[in-house]
């Protein structure tokens, strides 16, 4: 596992998005609790004296909004600790010289993946294209008149053509402004906020 460990639900706490272990080989003391490090500012140029616990980390940044119910906070950072328990070894025998099997070539790979898409430029990235794809998903919802009359009318009450067209104006002016943010659970859940225009 990483040397992160559980916490409290509630607490916070310190995820790297490099792990700990890859940043510890960068120290002329790999083996200590804490390894030394040294850094670089890009910008500056100026080097400094920092650690492997303070470097390539943000507070909750693998924590998981747990509103829903339907995960727990800590699923992601234990699904990285699985998988850079898997590659931790295959690491050591590349830095040994030696020749990977099948199974461990998998294993560098997903640990590769994994590193290439945690990283806070990624995810930025990964939201970016998330909130497009949102943005059409909604303009495609909204563009067909009996879909979101269904939608209205799924609490029981009638409307008009009207209404219908003035609720669909009304919601692409919010999305359009970013007083929402559409997103496909948005139907899923039926939320009435969204429903009367909210």
């Amino acid at each position: 596992m990483t040397d992160e460990g559980s916490y409290p639900v509630g607490s916070r706490q310190v995820h790297h998005y490099v792990a700990q272990m890859n940043l510890g080989r960068f120290s002329v003391e790999p083996d200590r609790e804490n390894p030394p490090l040294w850094t670089l500012e890009s910008g500056s140029g100026k080097i400094g004296k920092s650690s492997v616990r303070n470097e390539a980390a943000i507070t909750d940044y693998n924590r998981l909004d747990d509103s829903d119910g339907e995960h727990g906070p800590e699923l992601a950072k234990q699904a990285f600790s699985e998988i850079e328990t898997l590659a931790r070894p295959v690491l050591d025998k590349i830095a040994a010289r030696h020749a990977l099997t099948p199974r461990e070539r998998i294993a560098l790979a997903a640990f590769l993946q994994l590193q290439y898409q945690r990283t806070p430029r990624m995810r930025e990235n990964m939201r970016f294209v998330t909130r497009q794809a949102a943005q059409l998903w909604a303009q495609m919802k909204l563009s067909d008149r009996e879909h979101v009359r269904d939608f209205l009318e799924s609490d029981g009450r009638t409307v008009t053509d009207e209404e219908v067209d003035a609720w669909r104006s009304g919601i692409r002016d919010m999305i359009d402004s970013g007083e929402i943010a559409p997103s496909p659970r948005m139907e899923r859940r039926g939320t009435r906020a969204v429903r009367d225009g909210r």
